[in-house]
């Protein structure tokens, strides 16, 4: 049998890291090849998704300013703030769950309730990726704009730091799943009434178009 580390060097081999960048519901910029992502190193404060970036069929991300790689663990880890243990199981069952995975890490709880980032587009919830946090006043604006706010303390200029985080910073699993049923089911209800209206206007495609969204919005529910 492969050893554990030997496992999940398979995984992060194997790994495509656009699914991983979907999962976690990371912002992306595309340009020409490349989807451009703001660095996740904790090393990097990294403020401009200009520098690191992936490709289709890559299995981690890089970054030009500060040197680092990221692979498919590293990135859940950083975004998720779980352990590298937790995130080999999360990236193991993005994978499709292989076999020789090793079994120990197999974990029978039940399955987290989440959302991928076409699912929550279409039912209109937003899942952060990052968030602005303050970390200096000054009475001089700073030379890097997008990183700081005009303060409203006093006559300061507020910079601000970017830090990564996601919906568990924000909500419970059983709050996210409220939220996004109560979502999906008043998209439903727009989706029919939207495939109805085209039905009666005699347009089949756009028909079959709601009612595939529709059918999305019933597997969300079915969680």
């Amino acid at each position: 049998m492969e050893s554990d580390k030997n496992n999940i060097a398979r995984l992060k081999e194997e790994a495509d890291i656009s699914t991983v960048v979907d999962y976690l519901g990371i912002e992306v910029h595309k340009k020409g090849s490349a989807y451009f992502i703001l660095c996740p190193s904790p090393q990097h404060d990294d403020t401009r998704p200009t520098n690191c970036y992936f490709k289709e069929g890559w299995n981690n991300v890089y970054c030009r300013a500060c040197g680092k790689s990221t692979n498919a663990v590293d990135l859940i880890m950083y975004t998720k703030g779980c352990s590298y243990g937790e995130a080999a199981d999360i990236l193991w069952e993005l994978e499709g769950k292989p076999s020789w995975y090793y079994v120990r890490r197999r974990r029978r709880k039940k399955k987290e309730f989440s959302l991928s980032k076409q699912e929550a587009q279409l039912i209109g919830v937003h899942l952060p990726g990052t968030v602005l946090c303050p970390s200096n006043l000054s009475p001089v604006k700073p030379d890097r704009p997008m990183r700081s706010y005009p303060g409203y303390i006093g006559d300061g200029y507020l910079t601000c730091r970017v830090e990564h985080c996601n919906w568990h910073d924000f909500a419970t699993e059983k709050q996210l799943r409220a939220i996004a049923k109560n979502k999906a089911r008043e998209k439903r209800e727009s989706l029919r009434h939207a495939g109805i209206i085209a039905h009666r206007l005699g347009n089949p495609v756009l028909e079959q178009v709601f009612s595939d969204m529709c059918g999305e919005c019933d597997s969300i529910l079915s969680r």
